[in-house]
């Protein structure tokens, strides 16, 4: 029920090498299996997941489940806790609140071109905004030093040019 996962398949590997060394894995997945068919999954989050914990490091775990709440998980964990001498930090979310979770974690810096056929690419393409800027002003002070133009997607700079001859100095 607990999924390890990481960045690659050897760091995931590595992962599971050490929970399982520390004795974190056993005693939580005796708590969390009776728990199993009745929800989605179950992930380390917090000082485990990016492997900063100290021994006294409480476990975080974050349920996703649409049939149990916080008091059945927190009850279900009240041995894992006592093996290991930690405390156990439940978070439960239900599958939707984990989706538009996910949702809202990132952002798209641009839309790439939609696929024909594709309407809803289609809108958010349509709402790229693509900008040049002249003399792009990036200090306020006396100097008023500027490039010469900056290229904006969506209101962030992805390239600044400063159009100066080699030839030319300027004072």
């Amino acid at each position: 029920m607990i999924r390890l996962v990481a960045s690659s398949p050897g760091a995931a590997h590595r992962l599971r090498t050490r929970l399982s060394e520390s004795g974190l894995i056993a005693p939580l997945h005796a708590a969390l299996e009776p728990l199993a068919k009745r929800s989605h999954a179950a992930f380390f989050y917090g000082s485990i997941a990016k492997s900063t914990e100290q021994a006294a490091s409480d476990v975080d775990l974050l349920v996703i489940t649409d049939k149990l709440d916080y008091a059945d998980v927190y009850a279900a964990l009240q041995t894992a806790e006592a093996a290991l001498g930690r405390s156990a930090n439940p978070n439960v979310m239900t599958l939707a609140e984990w989706r538009r979770k996910r949702g809202q974690a990132g952002f798209d810096l641009f839309h790439e071109t939609p696929s024909s056929g594709n309407a809803k690419a289609k809108v958010r393409y349509a709402a790229n905004r693509f900008s040049v800027a002249r003399q792009f002003r990036h200090s306020r002070d006396e100097t008023q030093r500027a490039l010469d133009l900056a290229v904006f997607i969506n209101g962030l700079p992805v390239a600044t040019f400063d159009l100066n001859k080699r030839l030319i100095r300027r004072r």
